[in-house]
This record gives structure tokens, sequence and C-alpha cells, in this order.
């Protein structure tokens, strides 16, 4: 039953013309730092896509470049293509938004040396 589940997670998301990922990351009561990745995509119907894909424990540190390898681990696991990524809404920390070392410019950085060309807008606070 849950490969059907996750199988049929993976049809949806795969299916849509563009998408944005969401993510949010806190501390649970045993000191190990959560990070949940929502997906919202949109098909070329102008069906709306919204998903919880994962939860992901972070050990250890939760820099920017440990957010953006859970993230890019996920988008593998569900097959989905970085050209269609169009935003990125994420907390307020620095971890997430900072300029260079943030996760949402290190992920713009990456989609740009896929050779992706498309802008990425970035939120922060909206998951609240």
């Amino acid at each position: 039953m849950a490969s059907n589940v996750l199988s049929t997670l993976r049809e949806r998301c795969q299916g849509v013309r563009y998408f944005s990922l969401a993510l949010d990351e806190s501390t649970d009561v045993k000191d190990t730092a959560q990070l949940v990745i929502f997906f919202r995509g949109v098909t070329d119907n102008l069906d709306v896509v919204e998903e919880f894909l994962q939860l992901v424990p972070l050990k250890g540190t939760t820099t920017g470049a440990d957010v953006l390898c859970a993230v890019l681990k996920c988008v593998d696991e569900m097959g989905l293509d970085l050209a269609k990524l169009s935003a990125v809404t994420t907390d307020g920390a620095p971890a997430m938004v900072g300029s260079t070392k943030g996760f949402a410019s290190l992920l713009t950085k990456h989609c740009r040396d896929l050779g992706h060309q498309q802008d990425i807008v970035r939120f922060h606070c909206i998951v609240h």
C-alpha cells in the first residue's frame, strides 16, 4: 500500500507544468531539526496539486548546504524536473534566506549550474 501511495504521489507531482517548494525547519523535543517539504504545482489544465512530500530529520548542522542536500535528495526521489521549479518559500532563518550561503541562494545557483535559466522567486515567512 505504501509503494502505491508513493507511486501516485510521484505521478501527481511529475504531471505538473510548474511547481514550487515550501520548506520549514523546526527542532523537535529531542533537539533534532526536522525539515518539512511541501510541493505546490499547476497542470496544463490549471489544476492545482498541493502535497506534503517529506519530513526529513537533519542530524548535526542545519546550514543552507545541509538543507539543499536534503531537498535535492527529495527532488531526486520524486523524479521532479528542476527546470519546472518557479518558486521556493522558506522560513526567515539565515540558513534559508542568506544571500550567499542560504538554501534559496544555493538552490538558485544549483539550478543555474544545471543550465536552467528560469527565475526562481523566493518568498519567506509565508509558511506560517
